[in-house]
């Protein structure tokens, strides 16, 4: 099978990935499966933590419900007993492609094989019998290919999930794009909560965060300390939304769509700007001297999102 390479597949998480890709591959659009809710969560509470556990964000919106209205697709995702694939036969059933989610500590040739336990999705493409091994693709990863042996896919599958076709949904109006987009950011915006955590964030990384304790436990594989790596959540978020953003402005042509797509953008490259210096600081030891420019780089970030929410709520549906 031949999927085609999505451009911007990158802005996606693995799930999401494999989601647009496969919906490419049947004809479908796509684009509202972006992850609706996108604001900053930080716990307060849990000082104790390290500033990188306290960040996160929770999607409250399910998406395979707008993929549904705007898209006419939807996907179930059933949970494997015992975390794995233990009926072979019931497997084989299954219909190719098809979407896996696998514990990557058991998957030879991960560069997480026995060292650390991580789900990560990916397409399922075909089986080889000459091989015995299943062919599947990660768009995730730029569309690698893995041939992964029978065994180590049964015991290394948590998950099974496939896309559901629906009717193809009658043209949706400018007011359908614009209502998800409302509801979007009154969510985001809801108790001022993304503004709040962001600021409280900044002023942790400039009066309490200890570098060491962020980094040291992870130096021999820096892709999992956790303050990276849910920065680059969090900036991925953002880079999903603004594609939606631009997919809705393309359609109608509203302004203000455009404009807080910029914004969100602005915010997506302080964010990996951020993520960037962090590293830096903790390979070179030169966090006191940068503490407070990245402190003040997150606090630029929450008034540049704040800008980008105002504009939205301040547009009614239908505006320009």
């Amino acid at each position: 099978m031949i999927f085609e390479h999505i451009k911007n597949v990158g802005v996606y998480n693995c799930f999401l990935a494999v989601i647009a890709t496969l919906a490419k591959y049947y004809g479908r659009d796509y684009h509202m499966i972006s992850s609706s809710d996108w604001k900053l969560k930080y716990d307060v509470a849990e000082s104790n933590k390290r500033v990188g556990e306290r960040i996160d964000i929770i999607n409250q919106i399910d998406a395979s419900d707008r993929a549904g209205q705007f898209h006419g697709f939807t996907w179930e995702v059933e949970i494997l007993e015992d975390g794995r694939f233990n009926n072979q036969e019931h497997f084989e059933e299954f219909t190719y492609p098809s979407i896996g989610s696998f514990d990557l500590y058991y998957l030879k040739g991960s560069t997480a094989y026995q060292k650390y336990h991580f789900s990560h999705y990916i397409i399922i493409s075909e089986y080889d019998f000459k091989t015995e091994t299943y062919i599947c693709i990660d768009p995730y990863f730029q569309y690698a290919k893995y041939n992964i042996p029978r065994e180590d896919l049964y015991s290394g599958i948590n998950k099974y999930a496939k896309l559901i076709f629906l009717e193809l949904p009658k043209k949706n109006s400018m007011e359908n794009y614009i209502k998800v987009i409302q509801e979007d950011i009154i969510t985001v915006n809801q108790d001022n909560e993304n503004d709040t955590n962001i600021r409280q964030l900044a002023s942790d990384i400039c009066t309490k965060m200890d570098i060491n304790y962020e980094f040291d436990e992870f130096k021999n594989d820096l892709q999992t300390v956790p303050i990276l790596d849910k920065i680059r959540k969090v900036a991925m978020y953002r880079d999903a939304y603004i594609c939606m953003l631009d997919y809705i402005y393309k359609l109608f042509k509203l302004k203000y769509l455009k404009e807080a797509s910029n914004l969100l953008r602005q915010s997506v490259t302080l964010w990996k700007t951020a993520k960037g210096k962090l590293l830096k600081t903790y390979i070179t030891n030169s966090i006191n001297n940068d503490r407070g420019t990245i402190s003040k780089m997150i606090t630029q970030i929450a008034d540049i999102e704040r800008q980008a929410i105002n504009i939205v709520l301040s547009n009614k549906i239908g505006g320009v």
